[in-house]
């Protein structure tokens, strides 16, 4: 996909109102609702890494390990690719069309391809925190498994031993996932678990913040990668205070429990948003938070025909035009898939031919010696047939060796 771009044709962009369209970073104490929340978006499946899941009645699946998530993340963009490929196929007129994911291969009537390879519009990862140890441990034995390739006796014994480039590594590793998600048009919801952090804490200016938990560079990426974060935190509110008589309480004060979700981040609490008319916060509810995200999409649209002139036609022409270059991509993005499964196909063609000659010249071996077997490849100018990557060649190789034999 080349980069096509003119200056003369900027527009002004206009934001989507549609919270799967944006990454959250929601954070909170265990069992304050933070998987109820992401739950209750349309299409949303969590890939549990904390076993926090499995009492709600959701889309999920458990991973234990980072390849694991890496493989769930792999068939996700598989299954956005099948979907577009099931639409453009539908619009062509088909009925029919061949669908891949992972390991499974069906051919599906389009509409049932378009329905279940498109029933997820949105991603959580529950947790982040879980996420960033599968992370770590995968770096490790990837390490330590170059170690032994580089027949080294050293075996490392945890992450913070790797050393120098350890931390650029995690990052690429949690960075790639979400990006792939992002890339290939899923709203992704980052879960995390919450702490106090000191500040200031050499001096008697010192004050306590609730952040996730996580190390000040994750949080600078992590967070980072979020258009909204979200702190949903359950406070005690007096609704009668208490009665005192002679200087003793004779009534005790009536609590409730109250749940909030701060947007914004204040004296006490770390929250942040790309939005700029989204509230402080809003009482926890998974409506109230669409209705806070389609408000302040609004005020920023009004805001934007005040500034650049903007009529609703004018506006309307623009998420036209946005959506059309949505379509472009995904059809650039199509005929990329098909050439990288055309190429993953004659990869899979040329190990399965290079078998053959693996297996053809061992038999040979046995009947007619290594000199004449070699007259198989040398007369095409190949010093080891196994290492052949030209189908065409490879075929040829194996052509000669049943003519020898």
């Amino acid at each position: 996909m080349g980069f096509e771009f003119n200056i003369l044709d900027v527009d002004i962009n206009i934001p989507s109102d549609d919270i799967r369209d944006y990454t959250l970073f929601i954070s909170g104490h265990p069992g304050c609702g933070k998987t109820t929340l992401v739950k209750q978006i349309p299409g949303s499946f969590t890939i549990d890494l904390d076993r926090g899941a499995k009492s709600h009645a959701m889309m999920k699946q458990q991973a234990g390990n980072w390849l694991e998530v890496k493989e769930i993340v792999k068939q996700l963009v598989q299954a956005k690719k099948m979907n577009e490929k099931a639409k453009k196929a539908k619009n062509n007129g088909e009925k029919e069309v061949e669908i891949k994911v992972g390991k499974r291969k069906v051919i599906l009537p389009v509409d049932i391809a378009i329905e279940q390879t498109g029933k997820i519009k949105f991603v959580s990862i529950d947790t982040i925190n879980q996420g960033k140890q599968y992370a770590k441990d995968f770096i490790l034995d990837k390490k330590n498994q170059e170690y032994l390739e580089e027949g080294k006796d050293k075996q490392l014994d945890s992450f913070n031993a790797i050393g120098w480039g350890k931390d650029d590594q995690l990052e690429r590793e949690l960075m790639s996932v979400i990006n792939d998600l992002r890339d290939n048009g899923y709203g992704v919801a980052e879960v995390s678990h919450i702490k106090d952090k000191k500040y200031n804490r050499d001096t008697e200016d010192e004050f306590i913040k609730v952040v996730p938990d996580l190390q000040d560079n994750e949080r600078n990426y992590l967070v980072g990668a979020a258009d909204i974060e979200i702190q949903i935190d359950v406070e005690d509110v007096i609704v009668e205070k208490a009665e005192k008589k002679n200087g003793k309480i004779v009534k005790p004060a009536v609590t409730e429990q109250k749940t909030w979700m701060y947007l914004r981040a204040n004296t006490e609490r770390a929250a942040k948003s790309r939005f700029t008319y989204l509230p402080e916060r809003i009482e926890y509810n998974y409506e109230n938070l669409v209705i806070a995200v389609k408000e302040a999409v609004q005020k920023e649209i009004e805001y934007g025909k005040s500034i650049y002139g903007l009529t609703d036609e004018k506006v309307n022409e623009l998420v036209n035009k946005q959506d059309e270059k949505k379509v472009k991509q995904t059809e650039e993005m199509l005929e990329e898939n098909k050439k990288e499964q055309e190429k993953e196909q004659e990869k899979e063609s040329i190990n399965k031919i290079i078998k053959e000659i693996k297996n053809k010249i061992k038999a040979l071996k046995e009947t007619v010696g290594v000199p004449k077997i070699s007259e198989a490849w040398i007369s095409l100018k190949i010093k080891d047939p196994t290492k052949v990557t030209d189908i065409e060649i490879a075929k040829k190789v194996l052509d000669n060796l049943n003519k020898i034999a």
